[in-house]
């Protein structure tokens, strides 16, 4: 079983998703509602439509007896939302996101517990890109950045979510933070 939680928003708040499930279509899900569906286990790609737009597609495994919950939403939310024109025409595909929800640890289900540390952006789920800095009239602002604490001194890092565009900036030594 799946279950499919929409979280409210302004875009699209009178209108349904449409639920894709391995290419066919499998229900809708409207602004609020939390939907329940029973699949076959085995490997399957579910992701969102609306119009010509749609989400970005989710590979996932379910087992016999076993639930699946996803969030879903649009990208049109805050600031983004004065660029709607830009997502239904070049970003068409990143329109609406969905993402797993982490089952046994959701208030920090944004950093990824994995070998290189990689962080998941907390608002579509997708796994973010290290190494960026921030520039502003062509100078680095990172650059002379520094996060300091009596005894502590670290520069920090930019991480960006190339679905939605979240960006994250933290520090990499946080054994030194006490």
């Amino acid at each position: 079983m799946i279950k499919i939680r929409r979280k409210n928003g302004y875009a699209d708040s009178m209108r349904k998703y449409k639920i894709i499930l391995d290419n066919n279509y499998l229900g809708d899900i409207n602004q609020g509602e939390i939907n329940s569906f029973e699949v076959a286990p085995g490997e399957h790609t579910i992701y969102l439509k609306i119009d010509w737009c749609r989400s970005n597609k989710l590979d996932f495994y379910i087992s016999e007896n076993d639930v699946i919950e996803f969030e879903c939403g649009s990208s049109l939310r805050g600031w983004r939302f004065f660029f709607a024109f830009i997502y239904i025409t070049f970003l068409k595909n990143k329109y609406l996101w969905i993402k797993t929800v982490d089952k046994f640890n959701k208030q920090y289900s944004y950093l990824a517990k994995g070998e290189n540390n990689m962080r998941v952006c907390k608002n579509c789920g997708s796994t973010m890109v290290d190494g960026y800095k921030v520039k502003i009239n062509n100078s680095t602002i990172l650059a002379n950045m520094t996060i300091a604490k009596k005894g502590f001194s670290e520069k920090p890092t930019v991480a960006v979510c190339p679905i939605c565009g979240e960006i994250s900036l933290y520090i990499e030594k946080i054994d030194k933070v006490k």
